[in-house]
């Protein structure tokens, strides 16, 4: 049906997800699809590269996709991107998902072996190992939780922890963040939760406090630079700033700190 809205694909991402789409986009069908269980995973639009439509337009059968991630670089926070810039400074390519969580398990044991203390011997092997349990189980709360690419790491009862969800949606086969995100409150109790609510940035959902996150693209393009004063250290430039935001809020009030005159046009 056409004129269903959001298509929800609950199958893996695998070769059935892939015959689902195919199918789907073959019969003209061009709703956005929300496809679960690791579909935001980078190897997924690899699935594509071999159909003839894909070929001739790349993005064919990913374009209008939405998938859930618990990490996405280009809406990341700042732990993600240095460890993106070390990756690609170390190896020459952005990382993807799994090495971000590889990483991020790392980070968690670093950590748990600080707050051990172990001694690292031989004699001392099985006593270390109960003292680095134990020290995993202490991140057991927003206040004592281990700062990861993620976000932050704390176990629950059972030794299970939470992440948050983001959603994203390819363009062509990029796989970027959707515009709004929903980003769990990890300590509620340090947030004025009436005043954020009545505000719209705060949501509860099946008794969980979220934050309203909007994700904004950003860029500028520079048509010409003039005017060059080397001993002023001044210039001229005509320029494009272009943002790609969700909702209506107003962005024309740009602020240049260092600029000696004011924008002189602003377009939205």
């Amino acid at each position: 049906d056409r004129d269903a809205g959001l298509i929800v694909l609950g199958v893996s991402p695998n070769t059935a997800a892939r015959d689902v789409v195919v199918n789907l986009r073959r019969r003209g069908v061009l709703n956005p699809i929300l496809a679960a269980r690791g579909a935001g995973y980078d190897q997924f639009p690899t699935a594509f590269t071999q159909l003839d439509e894909e070929q001739r337009n790349p993005g064919f059968f990913t374009n209008g996709l939405y998938a859930d991630a618990p990490l996405i670089f280009d809406s990341a926070g700042e732990q993600a991107q240095v460890f993106a810039e070390n990756h690609r400074r170390a190896y020459g390519t952005l990382p993807d998902v799994r090495s971000a969580l590889y990483y991020e398990v790392a980070q968690v044991v670093v950590e748990a072996l600080k707050v051990a203390g172990v001694q690292g011997t031989l004699e001392s092997k099985e006593a270390d190992r109960d003292l680095v349990r134990k020290a995993l189980a202490s991140f057991d709360s927003p206040d004592h939780a281990v700062h990861t690419v993620t976000g932050t790491v704390a176990f629950r009862k059972g030794s299970s922890s939470t992440y948050g969800v983001r959603i994203g949606t390819f363009v062509g086969r990029e796989f970027i963040s959707a515009p709004i995100q929903l980003v769990p409150v990890p300590n509620p109790a340090l947030v004025d939760i009436d005043k954020e609510m009545a505000s719209g940035n705060l949501l509860r959902l099946s008794g969980q406090y979220l934050w309203r996150q909007r994700v904004v693209y950003t860029g500028i393009d520079f048509n010409q630079i003039s005017r060059l004063d080397q001993g002023k250290r001044t210039f001229a430039v005509d320029m494009l700033i272009w943002f790609r935001y969700a909702d209506a809020d107003d962005v024309a009030a740009i602020e240049l700190p260092n600029a000696l005159d004011k924008i002189g046009r602003a377009h939205v």
